[in-house]
């Protein structure tokens, strides 16, 4: 079957996930809740305890475990939101707030990104990241790329 451009096939499994993080938004936090940032470590040993083999491929569009491909992801979005909530009112929210307003073109820039199996990973996790940064500063810029990506009109 052939791939969609953008990886448009992958976004539209990810509606789930979107969806949950956009319930985050109105998430109430409070300071007790940096406890459940401990479930992911649980997760983690609690799986090499029992030598459960888990893997989840958002590229391959395959799930095999329908509740765990929602629950782990989840857990693990929570506790990054707990992280991101400790890290407020210090220099690395202004990083995280940058990468999130950037998001979405950071999610289409980096499959294509990623393939290039040749460069090291890092590089082009980086790459990724600040190319989606760049390519959206670049239609923000241009009256004509704002309409055309981000469908804005003035």
């Amino acid at each position: 079957m052939p791939c969609l451009p953008w990886g448009i096939d992958t976004a539209i499994g990810a509606i789930p996930y979107i969806f949950v993080g956009d319930l985050f938004k109105k998430y109430n936090y409070k300071r007790w809740h940096i406890t459940f940032a401990i479930l992911p470590i649980i997760i983690i040993f609690g799986f090499k305890l029992i030598s459960f083999q888990y893997k989840l491929n958002m590229a391959s569009m395959v799930y095999n475990h329908i509740l765990l491909d929602l629950l782990i992801p989840i857990v693990f979005g929570f506790a990054l939101y707990q992280m991101a909530m400790l890290c407020r009112n210090t220099p690395i929210q202004s990083i995280l707030s940058v990468c999130g307003r950037n998001s979405l073109t950071i999610f289409y820039l980096h499959a294509a990104v990623l393939s290039c199996e040749s460069i090291n990973i890092y590089l082009r996790i980086l790459l990724a990241i600040s190319g989606g940064i760049m390519l959206q500063a670049m239609f923000e810029k241009y009256r004509l790329l704002r309409f055309l990506f981000l469908g804005k009109r003035s």
